[in-house]
């Protein structure tokens, strides 16, 4: 594809790559979403019927969904690329779950413990992909500071992109109910509902009525009770 791409454009006296950077909008390209996200989206669907016990077997692989599955007949989602289970049941997906017994699944293996000097290795290499260099050390002047700059390719031009911004198809952005959304309410304050002052009761109630989006909820009740409220006691 690199190859391809720093061919001769077949018009053009450029590249095809030149050729695209030179047609690019002005806000940039669309980035694509990231492989975990792709893992994500590549799932090969099966209705299965859970049993009582709220398991699953598979192949001799026992699953422990939820006990709110318990002999309900619902859509299992299988990672085509990934080992995590995702569960679609009433228009909302569920998980990730995990084998709990059997045999172990293929492709699956058990982890030897690191040694000391594998964990300082892993530890360096987390910090190769954090730390940052200045723009100023960049255009240093110093032959050998140019050299290894250039081998470990820190120049290296970058589009502007439109990151990818599409939510996780598996996180539920809805409550279920105003129940479920008051209870949520109730833990984020610390406080029962019938604690409060009957005006930010009513007010909460407002707010979960006209919508069960978490993220709207939340974040109404956040600017709500960023004004002094009263408990009762």
């Amino acid at each position: 594809m690199h190859d391809y791409n720093q061919g001769k454009h077949r018009s053009e006296n450029h590249s095809r790559y030149e050729h695209w950077k030179k047609n690019l909008p002005e806000e940039g390209y669309r980035a694509m979403c990231n492989w975990d996200h792709f893992s994500k989206l590549v799932r090969e669907p099966e209705t299965r019927k859970v049993e009582n016990d709220g398991c699953i077997s598979i192949d001799g692989t026992k699953y422990q969904l939820s006990s709110k599955f318990a002999g309900k007949i619902v859509t299992l989602l299988w990672g085509l690329i990934d080992k995590e289970l995702f569960v679609s049941y009433d228009n909302q997906n569920h998980g990730p779950f995990y084998p709990t017994s059997g045999p172990i699944p293929f492709g699956n293996y058990y982890k030897f413990k690191k040694t000391s000097q594998e964990r300082r290795i892993n530890k360096i290499e987390h910090l190769s992909k954090v730390i940052s260099i200045s723009k100023e050390s960049l255009k240093s002047e110093n032959n050998h500071t140019k050299e290894l700059i250039d081998r470990a390719n820190l120049n290296k031009y970058t589009e502007k992109f439109i990151p990818f911004e599409k939510p996780d198809p598996f996180e539920n952005n809805r409550f279920r109910n105003i129940i479920e959304a008051k209870s949520t309410i109730s833990s984020w304050i610390g406080y029962p509902l019938c604690r409060l002052d009957k005006e930010i009761i009513d007010k909460i109630d407002y707010i979960v009525s006209e919508s069960l989006d978490k993220k709207f909820v939340m974040s109404e009740v956040k600017k709500l009770f960023k004004t002094k409220f009263e408990v009762k006691q």
